[in-house]
Formats: structure tokens, C-alpha cells, sequence
């Protein structure tokens, strides 16, 4: 699980540099800035706390944001190779003081996980036409060995997945059929190849059902662990080099790209001014606690 843990943290860095790259060139700057400025605040936050210190609340300025970030993955990689990642600590909620209990390694992948899901924040407030960069995992594995984390971990995602996608249910926002249907489809298209390549004839319906979040990663986690442990998957693309992945690498990229598409809707609730909608972070799913 360490070595996930890094790996994560260095996806992590990756993808929030793509966006502070853009960044100048982003119609809604404005508004990107604050969320930027709010991931490096959680990084640096999450480190004291994780240290036994209280996080501060100090507003970081626009051309300070790069190097909090980079200082934010400094300070969480060498927590991730010195601490018990079994560890448990308790930590205060800054937003309504509720106290909660964590262990280091749930910590450190919430860091991540809170990453992406505001990076999709970005994402969600684009408008049509409006450029932004691509930071989905399956981009940046860097054709490395790596090293997988315990089979359980993809049951508990897929836990996960399906408590936080469940949350968005009712949230009157007018593209979030639109999102959803993409995200199933992520899945769809993903299983398809695989049953494909590996000759296990597990598909998801054409039609996406209500229970959708629940059957697409279940399914997707009967499959994998129906895989030999070592599994790849290599998409022949026409006219182009093909891509390999391990498969647990595929299991990383689908359920880190549900959690961008729901930043997504994050970003067009605030576009669209709707002001009710589900906080899912991964450190206030019930299940959280006990990932080591």
C-alpha cells in the first residue's frame, strides 16, 4: 500500500501542474485560482495534521500556489515513507469542527482523491469550446513496474464509488444525467475490451440502470479479480501505437475518474448557482477509517 500511496501522490503533483500550466490561459482564471489556492491549503493542512500539528487557514497567493503544491507533495511523500500507514489519528473538521478518526494511509489517499475531484471542479467550469488539460491516470502511468495495492483495496473503492456517486442523486442540475451516462460508459467501454482480450464475457447494459454506480463497480471488480494478478490490457488503437496498462492500473483510472467527473458537477453547480449538493470526500465516507 506505500508504494500506491506514493504513486498517488506523484499522479497527484502531475495533474495539478497540467492545470497551473493552463492556468494562464483559462477564460474562467478567476475563478480557478481560489480552488488551486485550496488544494495546496489541504496538502499543507493534511500534513500538520497527519504530524500531530493544527493546520493553518493562511490564503495562498496566486504565484505561490506552484511551489505550496510541490512543498504539499514533499511533506506527504516522506509521511508516506516514514509513518505506520495503520496509524489512526484524530483530527477536527475546520469547516463545522466535527472531530473524526483516520488512519495515516486513508489520510494521505484522501490528499490525492481531493486533488482530483477539484481538479474536475476545473473542469466543470469550463464552457463549450474552453480548453483544459487531459490528467486522467491512464495519461500519466509512466510504463513503470510499479507495484499494485492488496486486492481488497478495488472492493473498497468500488464502496466508495458507489456511496458517492449515490450522494449526487436528486441534485437538480441539468447536466447531471450527461455526466453520470459517461461515467457508466467509462465503464462499459473498459469492461468490453477486457471481456474482448481476455475472453470473460462480462458487459454492463447498453441502457444505464438506476442502480448504475453500484452495478458498474461491482461488475468491474468481479472481473478484475477474476484476472490473473499480473493482467495487462493493451487497447489497439487504428493508425496509432498501442497502450498497455496493467489492469489494476485500469482499476486506479476508473474509479479516480468517477471522482473527477463528480468535481465536474461540483464546477457546474457553481456555474449554474445551485447550492445544495453532496460533499464526498473520502475521509467522510463511513468506510474510510480502517484503510491502511
Amino acid at each position: 500500500m506505500r508504494e500506491f500511496v506514493n504513486m498517488a501522490l506523484e499522479y497527484d503533483n502531475w495533474a495539478s501542474a497540467r492545470w497551473l500550466e493552463a492556468l494562464p490561459d483559462l477564460r474562467y482564471r478567476e475563478e480557478a485560482v481560489p480552488i488551486l489556492g485550496h488544494m495546496a491549503q489541504a496538502m499543507l493542512g493534511w500534513a500538520r495534521r497527519i504530524r500531530g500539528e493544527t493546520p493553518t487557514l493562511t490564503q495562498i497567493p496566486e504565484g505561490e500556489i506552484a511551489a505550496a503544491i510541490d512543498r504539499g507533495t514533499a511533506e506527504l511523500s516522506a509521511l508516506a515513507a516514514s509513518e505506520d500507514l495503520d496509524r489512526v489519528f484524530e483530527w477536527t473538521r475546520m469547516r463545522d469542527g466535527s472531530r473524526h478518526r483516520h488512519s495515516v494511509g486513508a489520510a494521505l489517499f484522501h490528499v490525492a482523491n481531493h486533488g482530483t475531484y477539484h481538479r474536475g471542479h476545473l473542469r466543470g467550469l469550463a464552457k463549450r469550446g474552453d480548453a483544459f488539460p487531459e490528467t486522467d491516470v491512464s495519461i500519466w502511468w509512466p510504463k513503470g513496474d510499479g507495484k499494485a495495492p492488496e486486492p481488497g483495496w478495488w472492493t473498497r473503492m468500488a464502496d466508495y464509488h458507489c456511496w458517492a456517486s449515490d450522494a449526487w442523486a436528486g441534485v437538480p442540475l441539468k447536466e447531471l444525467a450527461r455526466v453520470q451516462a459517461h461515467d457508466y460508459g467509462a465503464f462499459q467501454g473498459w469492461l468490453a475490451g477486457i471481456a474482448v482480450q481476455s475472453r470473460r464475457p462480462q458487459r454492463l447494459p447498453r441502457e444505464m440502470p438506476p442502480e448504475w454506480a453500484e452495478l458498474s463497480s461491482r461488475t468491474w471488480v468481479e472481473v478484475v479479480q477474476s484476472l490473473p494478478h499480473d493482467a495487462s490490457y493493451t487497447w489497439r488503437r487504428v493508425a496509432k501505437p498501442a497502450l498497455s496498462w496493467p489492469v489494476w492500473v485500469l482499476s486506479w483510472h476508473v474509479f479516480n475518474h468517477g471522482t473527477y467527473h463528480r468535481g465536474q458537477l461540483r464546477g457546474l453547480c457553481q456555474r449554474h448557482q445551485v447550492d445544495e449538493f453532496p460533499d464526498t470526500d473520502f475521509v467522510l465516507w463511513p468506510g474510510s477509517t480502517g484503510v491502511g
